[in-house]
């Protein structure tokens, strides 16, 4: 998705134009293609793009890799060390913590899929869903639901109308539910090259897509009073993604629309990559989204 504004709701139009981001930076049978617009232009065709901001992540080099000096060669052969014992694969308890699903289920990373958008069969942002959720259940023991349920198809514009209706359901059916997330990839810009250099980074040597929090405020005029406790919990993990992987966040944008997010005072808009990163890069990112929520739920312990 982009930065993408409300079609959801009750107003066909909005009042007011976004205003400020921190941080900011900036089809399957059938396949079609969509122009990447990005958040605004995708979700509300008539609002004019704002303006992208200039900044452009500075990239690790990852780990300094170190040269052991020359030495003679051993007269006894070198014996491998045995490989490390893979880690447990936990089986969570009770009644799922985190429900994840996708307004824009269509996404997709066009260098794996050669789309942008997916439709009739599963595009790439779901199989990034499905990763989180694996990580969270099989390394942390966090309990996750998944949802798959399309809502931006037979009509785009009617996407967060549908997502609202599904995460109502999730909610009745699962009152105890302590995270909501709604899985987006990002498009920042028309510039292939610019997108993918705004929206990657590198951790541990290895390419890897960024992660873009989005919350939602009342300034179109729909109610959402509470929403400074959304913006709170991502502040939070915006904390964490720093502490633990620098560089992986490309910070939080504070929004006109609301993206539903008046439901659940945790539940926010993650944007994980764009749309000229590869669906494995955003798995990888999936991951250590995966260790930060296992993180932030500690500290609520």
């Amino acid at each position: 998705m982009s930065h993408r504004r409300q079609l959801l709701e009750d107003n066909p139009k909005p009042r007011v134009r976004p205003t400020w981001s921190l941080l900011t930076d900036g089809p399957g049978k059938l396949k079609v293609v969509l122009e990447p617009l990005g958040l605004v232009q995708s979700e509300l065709g008539w609002f004019e793009l704002a303006a992208r901001g200039s900044y452009r992540p500075q990239k690790s080099n990852g780990p300094e890799e170190i040269t052991p000096a020359d030495t003679e060669p051993s007269p006894t052969p070198v014996v491998s060390p045995a490989a490390e014992p893979l880690e447990p694969v936990l089986k969570p308890e009770g009644p799922p913590r985190v429900a994840i699903y996708h307004t824009h289920t269509s996404e997709d990373y066009i260098p794996t899929a050669g789309v942008s958008h997916t439709y009739g069969q599963e595009a790439g942002i779901v199989v990034v869903g499905r990763e989180l959720a694996k990580v969270l259940e099989e390394k942390h023991g966090i309990s996750c639901l998944h949802n798959t349920t399309v809502h931006d198809a037979p009509v785009y514009r009617e996407a967060y109308l549908r997502s609202n209706e599904t995460v109502a359901k999730l909610l009745k059916d699962n009152p105890q539910l302590e995270v909501i997330l709604d899985i987006h990839r990002d498009a920042p810009t028309k510039d292939a090259a610019k997108s993918r250099d705004m929206t990657t980074t590198t951790i541990n040597g290895q390419k890897v897509a960024r992660i873009y929090i989005v919350v939602g405020t009342d300034r179109l005029g729909l109610s959402h009073p509470n929403w400074g406790e959304n913006h709170a919990f991502a502040k939070e993990l915006q904390c964490h993604l720093e502490t633990s992987y620098p560089g992986l966040s490309r910070g939080i944008k504070i929004d006109t629309a609301r993206f539903n997010q008046h439901l659940h005072p945790h539940l926010i808009l993650i944007e994980i990559g764009g749309d000229q990163n590869t669906l494995d890069e955003a798995k990888k990112a999936a991951v250590y989204l995966a260790d930060v929520l296992a993180a932030w739920f500690r500290n609520q312990e």
